[in-house]
């Protein structure tokens, strides 16, 4: 996962430092990108938890409600049949209690330590 995140980023300054196919002045470039991470998450208080809350937001967004809510846009009500529509309604809601109890707990697991 953290390669895929990664991977816009060093591409991005890759292109804009041109370094094109010069293979080992883009493994210096990852290289840097892993190293700053690293240095990052050892220097931040609570860096885990921070992330913990990031991703039970974000990634419960963009997984499950958003591919939803866009589907039922796209497609409207009408167009659907009642049990998918159920069903998709069902996932928002699951959607919505997984995003809400990640938050609750990272926010909880942050403030005990704090």
């Amino acid at each position: 996962k953290y390669a895929l995140m990664v991977t816009p980023v060093a591409t991005a300054i890759e292109e804009k430092l041109l370094a094109g196919n010069k293979r080992s002045l883009n493994m210096l470039i990852r290289t840097f990108i892993v190293l700053s991470t690293v240095i990052v998450a050892l220097t931040v208080p609570f860096f885990g938890h921070l992330m913990a809350l990031v991703g039970s937001l974000l990634s419960v967004m963009a997984s499950m409600l958003l591919p939803c809510i866009c589907y039922l846009k796209i497609f409207g009500t009408a167009r659907c049949s009642r049990v998918e529509v159920a069903l998709i309604v069902m996932i928002i809601v699951l959607g919505s209690l997984v995003a809400a109890s990640g938050t609750y707990s990272s926010l909880q697991k942050i403030i005990h330590e704090f």
